[in-house]
C-alpha cells in the first residue's frame, strides 16, 4: 500500500471517529436509558482542515461545561429534596407522639410518612443510579474528545505535510524557472557575442574602406595644400604691396592728423578766450545789475519809510523808540501783512507802526526788483 493511501485511509478513519463523537451519542439524564450509538454513513475523506477540527473540539468542550453545570444543578435540587424528605420524617416522629391523642389521624400521617419514605429511598436510588449514569458518560465523553484530538493531530499532520510538499514543488518550480532563465540569458549572450562579432567584422570592413578614403583625401589634400602654397606665395606678394601702399597712406593720414589737431587746438585756444572774455563781461554786467539793484531797493526802502513815517500818529511819542518792521508786498505795492518782529517795548508803540504801514499801502515799488522786495525788513524810528 502506497504511503499516500495509507495517510488518507488513517485521516478518514479519524474522521468518522470524530463525526461519531459528535452526532452518534446522546444522553438522557431525566430517566434511565441504555446509550445508543447511531449508525452513519461512512465518509471518504482526503484531507480535514486543522482549524474545523479545532472549531468541533471547542464546541464539544463547550457543550460538555453545559451539561456538568446542569448536571450540578440537578443534584443539587435532589439533595434539597432529600432534605425535605429527611424533615418530613422528622416531622412524622411528632405525629406519632400526637397520634396518641389522636389514633385517626396519626394513622393517617404514618401511613403518609412511610409512603414519603418510601419515596425518598427511591428518589435516593435513582439519584445513584444517575450518578453512575452520568459518569459513564463523561467517561466516553472523554473517549470522544481524545479521538478529536487525535484526529486534529492527524489532520495537522497531514496539512504539515501537504504545506512541506507544496513548498519542495515551488521550490522546485523556481529552480526550473531558473534554469530555464539562465539558458534563456546564456541563448542571449551567445547571440549576443555572435552579433558582435559581426559587427565587428562590419566595423573592420568599414575602417579597411574609411582607411582608403582617407588615403585618396590625403593625396588629394597634398595637392590643394601645394595649391594653396603657390596662392599663399602669390597672396603674400600682394599683401606685402598693400603693406607698403598702407604704411604710405598711414603716414599721410597722420600728417593730416596732425594738421588737423593742430587746427582743433588753435580753435579751442580761441574758443577758450572768448568765453573768458564773455564771462568776463557778463560778469561785470551782473554786478551792474546787483549794484543798480541795490541802489534802487535802497532808495524804495527810503521812500517806503518815510511814507510809513507820514502815516504814524503817536501823541505819547518818547524820544528813542525804535522798532523793526516786517512788511509782506503784492506786486502793485499793496501792503498783504505788516508786523513787528523787534518790539521797542512799548506795545502801543508798535501798534501804531503796524496801523501806519497798512494805512501807508500801496508802499512804492519796482518790477525790476520785486523778487528781492517782497519780503522786506525795516527799521522804523521816526522823530519826536
Amino acid at each position: 500500500m502506497k504511503p499516500a493511501t495509507f495517510r488518507a485511509l488513517a485521516l478518514s478513519l479519524a474522521l468518522h471517529v470524530f463525526l461519531l463523537v459528535l452526532f452518534g451519542v446522546g444522553i438522557e439524564f431525566d430517566q434511565p436509558a441504555a446509550i445508543a450509538i447511531a449508525p452513519t454513513e461512512v465518509i471518504h475523506a482526503v484531507a480535514v482542515e486543522g482549524d474545523r477540527v479545532a472549531e468541533e473540539l471547542q464546541r464539544l468542550r463547550d457543550a460538555d461545561l453545559e451539561k456538568r453545570t446542569a448536571e450540578d444543578q440537578r443534584q443539587a435540587d435532589l439533595a434539597r429534596k432529600a432534605d425535605a424528605a429527611e424533615q418530613r420524617a422528622k416531622d412524622a416522629d411528632s405525629a406519632r407522639e400526637q397520634a396518641e391523642r389522636d389514633k385517626l389521624k396519626l394513622e393517617a400521617e404514618r401511613t403518609r410518612a412511610e409512603q414519603e419514605k418510601r419515596q425518598l429511598e427511591a428518589d435516593q436510588a435513582r439519584l445513584t443510579e444517575e450518578k453512575r449514569r452520568a459518569e459513564v458518560a463523561r467517561e466516553q465523553e472523554e473517549a470522544r474528545k481524545l479521538s478529536a484530538e487525535q484526529a486534529l493531530a492527524a489532520a495537522q499532520a497531514e496539512k504539515l505535510r501537504v504545506d512541506e510538499e507544496k513548498r519542495q514543488a515551488v521550490e522546485e518550480k523556481q529552480r526550473a524557472e531558473e534554469a530555464q532563465r539562465q539558458a534563456v540569458a546564456e541563448k542571449q549572450r551567445i547571440e549576443a557575442e555572435k552579433k558582435r562579432i559581426e559587427e565587428e567584422k562590419r566595423q573592420a570592413t568599414e575602417e579597411k574602406k574609411r582607411i582608403e578614403e582617407e588615403k585618396r583625401q590625403a593625396e588629394a589634400e597634398k595637392k590643394r595644400i601645394e595649391e594653396e602654397k603657390r596662392a599663399a606665395e602669390a597672396e603674400k606678394k600682394r599683401i606685402e604691396e598693400e603693406k607698403r601702399a598702407a604704411e604710405a597712406e598711414k603716414k599721410r593720414i597722420e600728417e593730416e592728423k596732425r594738421a588737423a589737431e593742430a587746427r582743433a587746438a588753435a580753435e579751442a585756444r580761441e574758443r577758450a578766450l572768448a568765453e573768458a572774455m564773455a564771462a568776463e563781461e557778463a560778469e561785470r554786467a551782473t554786478a551792474a545789475k546787483a549794484a543798480a539793484d541795490a541802489s534802487l531797493i535802497a532808495e524804495l526802502t527810503a521812500r517806503i519809510q518815510a511814507k510809513v513815517q507820514g502815516m504814524f500818529v503817536y501823541p505819547d511819542l518818547r524820544p528813542g523808540l525804535s522798532c523793526d518792521l516786517q512788511v509782506v508786498l503784492a506786486p502793485d505795492g499793496k501792503v498783504l501783512e505788516a508786523r513787528v518782529v523787534r518790539s521797542s517795548g512799548d506795545p502801543a508803540f508798535d501798534r501804531q507802526a503796524e496801523r501806519a504801514v497798512l494805512k501807508a499801502s500801496p508802499l512804492p515799488t519796482d518790477e525790476r526788483v520785486f523778487d528781492k522786495m517782497r519780503t522786506i525788513r525795516f527799521v522804523f524810528a521816526p522823530e519826536g
